[in-house]
């Protein structure tokens, strides 16, 4: 006999919010640490708020797009659905500082 499907709980995550401070310096209070592992071994995900510079995302997309662009125009690449879909699969390049 199929047991009874388990109701859906929803949660919000938690949410560290990391200070300008500890996401130039690299190194986040003992609290904020302790406030994401708990929250990993419990729910599995932790959002780290403010963790990563808005203008490193920024380049990020930049060199990610540009390599996007030109598997997109390749023969080999494969699309998940069609063609044009702007969704295919690949290997981001070397990315350099």
């Amino acid at each position: 006999m199929p047991s009874a499907p388990a109701p859906l709980k929803f949660q919000v995550p938690v949410t560290v919010c990391l200070s300008d401070e500890e996401r130039i310096s690299g190194v986040p209070k003992e609290e904020n640490v302790a406030t994401a592992i708990a929250a990993m071994h419990r729910d599995g995900l932790v959002v780290l708020e403010n963790a990563v510079d808005v203008e490193h995302v920024d380049d990020l997309n930049t060199i990610l797009s540009r390599d996007a662009e030109a598997m997109a125009k390749l023969p080999t690449t494969h699309f998940n659905d069609v063609r044009g879909s702007k969704s295919c699969l690949f290997v981001p390049s070397r990315l350099t500082t």
